[in-house]
């Protein structure tokens, strides 16, 4: 190389030219006394060179990484709000359902006490055969102990009028 130039270097298949020339140039000036062997004098300028470019390469890929980060993030922000907003109009309709539901129940509950409230003494006597009678509407000592068994706190608070 250099003015010992000995080795022919040809141009691959499908490179360009002017390319090659410019690259076997830049070697021939690197090698400057032809010994095909390159020292560190001759290295420095395109060491520094490398180097820079080097630099600009990473700063370039941390400004594309940097990019890429706050685009996912965006979009995990957006995913983030729209999960958000679908689980609260969840939990909005389903404390509706919960809250018809508690209206319908006590609603039903008030219908049964108001039922209750205006009947008469033999509908009362009626309801209360049922639960401790059997298909003959007598009363079944084993009916009226079970309905009666948590109940015995409230055996004193009857109030037996026809004594």
């Amino acid at each position: 190389m250099g003015s010992g130039q000995s080795i022919q270097y040809l141009c691959p298949k499908g490179y360009d030219g002017k390319k090659f020339k410019m690259i076997m140039e830049l070697y021939d000036k690197l090698d400057e006394n032809g010994d095909n062997i390159v020292d560190s004098l001759e290295l420095q300028d395109i060491a520094e060179l490398h180097v820079k470019n080097r630099i600009n390469n990473l700063r370039t890929l941390k400004t594309k990484e940097n990019l890429e980060f706050n685009k996912e993030l965006r979009l995990v922000d957006e995913e983030y709000d729209r999960k958000r907003v679908n689980l609260e109009n969840e939990l909005i309709e389903l404390k509706k359902n919960k809250l018809k539901e508690s209206i319908e129940k006590t609603e039903n509950i008030d219908e049964e006490i108001n039922m209750l409230n205006t009947m008469n003494c033999s509908t009362r006597n009626e309801l209360f055969l049922q639960k401790i009678s059997g298909d003959d509407n007598h009363i079944n000592f084993w009916k009226f102990f079970e309905y009666m068994r948590q109940k015995t706190n409230d055996i004193k608070n009857i109030d037996f009028s026809s004594e």
